[in-house]
């Protein structure tokens, strides 16, 4: 599995999935995983995401397949260690 910060894990509206935003680009496209154990703010997903994968942590609630984006700040790229590490530029 990969970890990402908790805030950019997003419950989906059948109550029963979550996904998060994966950044490609200027636009974001939904991934559903499988979270697992959660500690130190960050999450652990089962499936459904690949290491490197920037993801967006704030502003969920406006977002959706295809959304336009634009980052104020530095997007978290899912990690198979469990640290954080901001986005390289």
């Amino acid at each position: 599995g990969v970890f990402v910060p908790e805030t950019a894990v997003a419950p989906l509206p059948n109550g029963e999935s979550f996904a998060v935003y994966a950044v490609d680009g200027d636009a974001v496209g939904v991934r559903v995983v499988q979270p697992g154990e959660r500690q130190g703010g960050v999450v652990r997903l089962l499936a459904g995401l690949d290491a490197g994968t920037v993801v967006a942590t704030s502003n969920l609630n406006h977002l959706f397949e295809g959304a336009r984006i634009r980052a104020e700040m530095p997007a978290a790229t899912a990690d198979a260690s469990g640290a954080r590490k901001p986005k390289s530029e």
